[in-house]
């Protein structure tokens, strides 16, 4: 069975679009198109990010969209199984305020800045 980015790939080549006129219908980046034809989720921050690339991509080419990310599902599972960093997602980047950001989203602010105002 051919993966999601054969599928992609195919497509595009019966509509007979190139890859600058995807780039151009979809706004996405030609390394994004690129790294969807050949299955290489990597490129991608997170799997909801990579879902939402294939649908904007899949519906342009008037693909099944629900099984097209059926099929992802799939191959994006047997990849973390197979601990393949190639093809799965990467694990999204942590720096200090990227951890930052995550602990004090959190923060139920309307709560807490009142207390700080009366400190200062």
């Amino acid at each position: 069975m051919a993966t999601v980015g054969d599928q992609l790939r195919q497509a595009r080549e019966l509509r007979g679009l190139s890859v600058p006129e995807v780039v151009e219908q979809t706004k996405m980046k030609t390394d994004q198109v690129l790294a969807l034809e050949a299955g290489d989720w990597s490129v991608f921050a997170a799997p909801v990010y990579t879902k939402g690339f294939v649908r904007n991509y899949a519906s342009l080419l008037r693909m099944n969209v629900d099984i097209l990310l059926e099929e992802l599902d799939a191959e994006m599972g047997r990849a973390r199984e197979d601990g393949d960093g190639a093809t799965g997602n990467a694990p999204l980047r942590s720096g200090l305020i990227d951890g930052l950001m995550l602990h004090f989203s959190g923060v139920k602010w309307r709560a807490v800045l009142p207390v700080f105002l009366l400190v200062a």
